[in-house]
C-alpha cells in the first residue's frame, strides 16, 4: 500500500528501473557504483532481474532482517529480457522488439518478425509456415498435408478450424485436414459455466492427486460424445475409479497372485475345450475389431465403452469368476491382460504401461507404447455362441431373481431349474447348474424360468456345509492365511442333523476351504479363531481354525 505522500515499494522499483534504464544507456560498457539504502537497492535488484512479487518476497526473506548489510558491496547484473516502463517482464509488443538474438558462431541477428497480419491468420498458415511452403520444401510439405486429424475445442469453429480452411482453400489447395474432433466445453455438476468469480471452478491438480489421471481421462472418453457439453463431477470421475479401472486391476491381481513362476509363456495351450474360454476368446476377437473400426473413424466413446461393458462384464465378471479354481486358466488370463493393455494404451496410458511391465515376455518391446496394435482373429469370432451366452446369462439372472423372492440363499441348493428353449452345451447346462446351485437342468419350450424350491433333507444337508465352507473362508481371511496355506479346523454341534450334515460332507468342506483336516470335536485352547452361530434358525454350530 502506499503510504500518504510516500511511495509503494511498485512505486519504488519503477523509479529504480527508469533510473538502471537511463544509466545503462548513457555509461553503456562501464562500471558503475551505486551507493543507496537497503529498500532501493532491494528494488533496484528486483528490477534488474525481473522478479515476480513472490519471487521478491522470498528472496527478501531468505536473507534475514536485512536484504542488504551495511557498508556491503553486491554486484548487479540487469539481465536483458524484455519489460514494460515499470520494470515488469513482458514478452508483448512492443517491449519484446527490443530484443536481439543471435545465431551461435555468426554475425547474424535475429528480430522479432513485425509483420503480422492477424494471430488467426498465422494459425490458419501454420501447415504452410512450418515448412516455409510456397517458398521451399515442397516435398515436406506434401508428405503432411492435408492433416488426418485435428482437435480443439467447439469454440475454435470460427477459429482454428475456420482459418485453416480458408487459408489452404485461397491457395488451391482444399480442406487442410481428413478428419475433425470438436470438443464440447466442460461445465458444473449443475450445467453452469465454471468461473472463479462463482467459486465454482475445478482443479486438474487437485482431480488428478484424487483419483488419479487415467481415470480422469476414461471419465472424459466414456461419460459422453467427446462433442457434447460435459457436467463436470467429482462423484462420476471415482465411479469410473473404483468400477472400471479397479475391475481391471483387481484382475492383474489375481493373475499375479496366482501364477505358478514369474512368466507363463504364450505359446502355452490358451483353451481346454472349455467352451467357457472358447467364448472369451471370441468375445476379445470381437470387441479388437469393434474397438479397431472405431478409433479409424474417431469413435473414442463406442470404442470405450465397449471395452469397458467387456472388461467389467465379460472378463471379470463372468469368464474369471468362473475360472478363478481353474490353474489351467492362467495363460489365457495372461493373454487377455496382455491384449487388453495394447488395447487401452491410447485411452489410459499409465495404466496400460504397468499392465505391459507386468507381462510381457523377453524380446517384446520394451513399452506397450512401442508394441503393434492388437490384431483381432476373425476366425475366432463365434457369434452364435456369444447369443447362446447371452441367453445363459438371461436364464441365470430370472433364477436369482426367483431365489430372491423366495428368500432362499445361493449356498442351498436346489433340484432343478426348467428353462425355454432347445437342450444347451454341457458346459453351458453346468454354467447354469452352478451359479443357480441347482442339480439338474430341464426345457421346456415356451416356459419361464421357473426353479424347484421344494428343499429335502439331503438338500438340506448339503445347504448346512456350504454355509459352513464360507464361514471357514471367512475366517481364513481373518486369521490371515494365504491361498496355499493348510489349515486345522475343528467343529461341534449339539443338534443332530446339522451333525449328520456335516459329518457327511466333511471331505468336500476341507477339500474347497483348504484344511489340513475337519475335526469333529469339542472345544480346543490352541485355535486361532472360533466361533458360535446358528446355520439356521436353532441350529448351533460351534467351529474354530488354527493356522
Amino acid at each position: 500500500q502506499r503510504p500518504p505522500d510516500g511511495e509503494s515499494l511498485t512505486d519504488l522499483k519503477t523509479r529504480m528501473w527508469l533510473m538502471l534504464s537511463d544509466l545503462n544507456t548513457k555509461y553503456a560498457g562501464k562500471d558503475i557504483l551505486l551507493v543507496s539504502h537497503e529498500y532501493p537497492i532491494w528494488m533496484m535488484t528486483d528490477a534488474a532481474q525481473a522478479w515476480n512479487m513472490e519471487q521478491s518476497i522470498a528472496e527478501k526473506t531468505k536473507r534475514g532482517d536485512d536484504f542488504i548489510g551495511f557498508a556491503s558491496i553486491e554486484s548487479l547484473v540487469v539481465r536483458n529480457l524484455p519489460r514494460d516502463t515499470a520494470g515488469t517482464l513482458d514478452l508483448h509488443r512492443p517491449f519484446i522488439d527490443d530484443i536481439v538474438l543471435k545465431r551461435p558462431n555468426s554475425s547474424a541477428k535475429l528480430y522479432r518478425v513485425p509483420e503480422i497480419a492477424d494471430v488467426w491468420f498465422d494459425s490458419g498458415a501454420m501447415p504452410y509456415a512450418q515448412w516455409h511452403w510456397p517458398f521451399e520444401n515442397e516435398h515436406e510439405f506434401r508428405q503432411q498435408f492435408p492433416a488426418d486429424f485435428i482437435c480443439e475445442a467447439i469454440d475454435q469453429t470460427r477459429g482454428w478450424f475456420y482459418t485453416l480452411l480458408a487459408v489452404s482453400t485461397l491457395l488451391g489447395d482444399g480442406a487442410p485436414y481428413k478428419n475433425v474432433m470438436s470438443l464440447g466445453h466442460i461445465l458444473d455438476e449443475k450445467g453452469q459455466k465454471m468461473s472463479k468469480s462463482k467459486g465454482n471452478i475445478v482443479l486438474p491438480d487437485e482431480v488428478f492427486n484424487a483419483v488419479g489421471i487415467d481415470a480422469t481421462r476414461w471419465y472424459f472418453y466414456t461419460v459422453n460424445s467427446p462433442g457434447d457439453t460435459k457436467n463436470f463431477s467429482m462423484k462420476e470421475v471415482r465411479e469410473r475409479l473404483t468400477g472400471f479401472m479397479m475391475t481391471l486391476n483387481n484382475c492383474r491381481r489375481f493373475y499375479e497372485l496366482y501364477k505358478a513362476d514369474k512368466s507363463i509363456a504364450d505359446n502355452l495351450q490358451l483353451t481346454t475345450g472349455n467352451l467357457l474360454d472358447t467364448w472369451i476368446l471370441s468375445r476379445l476377437s470381437e470387441v479388437t475389431a469393434l474397438a479397431t473400426t472405431r478409433l479409424d473413424i474417431y469413435d473414442i466413446t463406442i470404442a470405450a465403452r465397449e471395452l469397458e461393458r467387456f472388461v467389467v462384464d465379460d472378463f471379470s465378471q463372468w469368464w474369471l469368476r468362473r475360472s478363478r479354481k481353474r490353474s489351467d486358466a492362467l495363460p489365457l488370463l495372461r493373454h487377455i491382460l496382455r491384449s487388453l493393455a495394447l488395447l487401452l494404451a491410447p485411452f489410459i496410458p499409465y495404466m496400460a504401461e504397468e499392465l505391459w511391465q507386468k507381462l510381457k515376455s523377453e524380446g517384446d518391446p520394451l513399452s506397450v507404447h512401442l508394441a503393434d496394435w492388437a490384431v483381432a482373429d476373425d476366425a475366432a469370432v463365434d457369434f452364435q455362441l456369444h447369443r447362446q451366452m447371452e441367453q445363459v446369462r438371461e436364464y441365470i439372472s430370472a433364477g436369482l431373481a426367483v431365489r430372491k423372492e423366495q428368500q432362499i440363499k445361493v449356498r442351498q441348493p436346489l433340484q432343478s431349474v426348467t428353462v425355454p428353449g432347445k437342450q444347451l452345451h454341457n458346459d453351458l447346462e453346468d454354467l447354469i447348474r452352478d451359479e443357480l446351485n441347482v442339480k439338474e437342468v430341464k426345457y421346456e419350450p415356451g416356459a419361464a424360468v421357473m426353479l424347484d424350491v421344494h428343499i429335502g433333507t439331503h438338500l438340506r444337508a448339503e445347504g448346512f456345509a456350504r454355509e459352513v465352507m464360507r464361514t471357514v473362508q471367512d475366517m481364513r481371511k481373518e486369521a490371515g492365511c494365504q491361498v496355499s496355506d493348510r489349515v486345522y479346523c475343528q467343529w461341534f454341534s449339539e443338534d443332530a442333523e446339522v451333525s449328520a450334515a456335516l459329518l457327511e460332507h466333511s471331505d468336500m468342506i476341507a477339500r474347497e476351504t483348504g484344511l489340513s483336516a475337519f475335526v469333529h470335536q469339542a472345544d480346543d485352547k490352541t485355535l486361532t479363531i472360533e466361533k458360535n452361530f446358528d446355520l439356521a434358525p436353532g441350529k448351533p454350530l460351534w467351529i474354530g481354525i488354527r493356522k
